[in-house]
């Protein structure tokens, strides 16, 4: 081989680890839109994902978890609606629709629970759980009179409508007609007459002290001349004697 492939040779040699690394991709370099990337749903949303997948009606099956062996297995029809649910066999008997409360655990599965309630006649609680397409639970009966029923159920969705009633209590009032509001007149109170102050009681005058006034004896009263002494007043003036 003469020295010019030699030199050709080389070039190549070093030439092509540097256009290999230009034309391959990263192999952490992800697509514009790939579905991979997206944000994980907040909890809120998961909660709200799984409401809209309860709603609708399901047909469940409850079996007797324990007690009278006797009993045999109850159909009933849940029906979901916007977070409210009722029991169509329930509410024959007088347990209003309530609403539930629905969670999402970390694993997935979403979980509604409630308590119904029938004037007279007890509560009922209700858990069910959702794991793809098939709804199981649990529903404790407690009667006002008796021994507590508790139930198994499984069921599944077999409609994406339901009708929940409203029961009479829950319905919106009727709008009252407006009350207009006519201000009052207010007419300014009268000066507040100054009040006199109070008088005093008076103190009694204190008797006054009258010191008698020494008074000069009278001179002696001069008796009256007797009738002899006028006789003898007048012959003396006469000289008789």
């Amino acid at each position: 081989m003469t020295r010019t492939k030699w030199i050709i040779a080389g070039v190549a040699v070093i030439a092509w680890p540097m256009m290999a690394a230009q034309g391959a991709e990263p192999k952490d370099k992800v697509a514009p839109g790939d579905p991979t990337t997206a944000a994980a749903p907040s909890g809120a949303q998961r909660q709200a994902d799984a409401v809209q997948h309860f709603n609708g009606t399901w047909t469940i099956e409850l079996t007797p978890m324990a007690g009278d062996k006797s009993k045999q297995p109850i159909e009933d029809t849940v029906q979901f609606d916007k977070g409210r649910v009722v029991s169509t066999a329930l509410n024959s008997d007088g347990y209003i629709p309530t609403n539930a409360t629905v969670t999402v655990g970390d694993d997935g599965v979403a979980v509604w629970e409630t308590m119904q309630s029938s004037e007279g006649k007890g509560v009922v609680f209700w858990r069910g759980e959702l794991r793809g397409q098939t709804m199981t639970g649990i529903m404790s009966k407690h009667p006002a009179q008796g021994l507590t029923e508790d139930y198994t159920f499984s069921g599944k969705k077999t409609s994406e409508t339901a009708t929940v009633p409203v029961p009479a209590t829950a319905q919106s009032p009727a709008t009252a007609a407006p009350v207009t509001a006519t201000a009052a007149t207010t007419t300014p109170a009268a000066p507040a007459t100054p009040t006199a102050p109070p008088v005093e009681p008076a103190v009694p005058a204190k008797p006054a002290v009258t010191t008698p006034v020494p008074q000069p004896n009278a001179p002696a009263a001069t008796p009256a001349p007797s009738t002899q002494d006028k006789s003898k007043e007048k012959r003396r003036k006469h000289g008789l004697f």
